[in-house]
């Protein structure tokens, strides 16, 4: 009775939905409510992430790091959109992990996308706490370092600079940067030291929960030092009260 439950549950666990991305049909690993909802709103939930993604250059030479990338729907559309671009998708969760290496697989694009699973920080080379807050796949509000209030699994995981990354030649420099990581926004941004004054740095997205406002200035302040101006902010209820106040913020250089 419990190999026939087992095999069942892992039976019912194996659902795709897809979506059409240039007419390609693109299949994404779905055995929960949540990935299903992802899928299914790719669309309609920030249009505008999407419409900057098609504004990137398309050449070998560029370079996307999507930090924070949950299941990769971003990464793949970019992948597909944009063919020839470098793509690193930043993901430590391992809820997350799993569906967005099947996302990946189902597609064949691991030719196009590398998975980093190391978390981002402004300290080098330490470990420290990892929140999820669920215990499903496909999970937001996780948190490195800092404790959540929500009911979480933890455990400790190891956390590097992105300069490090970049200075031993580990990943390359990027062009365009997608923070969404629902807490260390700026942690994150610090660790990229000197590489957030580089001319070859055009444009960064950061998600900015506008409730937490020391964060938010420390975000502000870094990006204005490094000669990044807003240039659009845009708001992303979904209508839920944990995202009301959460915005798209889209800088680029002066």
């Amino acid at each position: 009775k419990k190999n026939f439950l087992h095999y069942l549950y892992l039976h019912l666990r194996n659902n795709f939905v897809h979506i059409y991305i240039l007419k390609k049909k693109i299949f994404f690993f779905t055995p929960n409510p949540t990935l299903y909802w992802r899928v299914k709103t790719f669309y309609t939930k920030e249009p505008d992430t999407l419409k900057w993604i098609d504004s990137f250059k398309n050449n070998s030479k560029t370079v996307f790091w999507d930090i924070g990338a949950n299941i990769g729907l971003y990464s793949i559309y970019c992948s597909i959109k944009k063919k020839k671009l470098n793509i690193y998708s930043f993901e430590p969760s391992f809820l997350n992990l799993f569906p967005l290496s099947k996302n990946i697989s189902i597609n064949n694009l691991d030719n196009h996308l590398k998975i980093v699973q190391i978390p981002l920080h402004n300290k080098n080379k330490s470990f420290f706490k990892f929140f999820e807050s669920s215990g499903v796949e496909g999970g937001a509000l996780n948190s490195f370092q800092k404790k959540i209030k929500i009911d979480s699994n933890k455990f400790s995981i190891f956390g590097i600079r992105a300069d490090y990354l970049i200075n031993n030649k580990y990943i390359k420099e990027p062009n365009y940067i997608k923070i969404d990581i629902d807490g260390n926004e700026h942690l994150v941004l610090e660790g990229f030291g000197k590489y957030l004054l580089s001319k070859n740095l055009y444009e960064i997205l950061v998600e900015i929960d506008e409730n937490a406002i020391i964060q938010k200035k420390r975000i502000l302040s870094i990006l204005k030092k490094s000669s990044f101006i807003c240039y659009k902010r845009i708001n992303n209820n979904f209508n839920d009260d944990i995202t009301e106040n959460t915005f798209n913020y889209f800088f680029k250089k002066r």
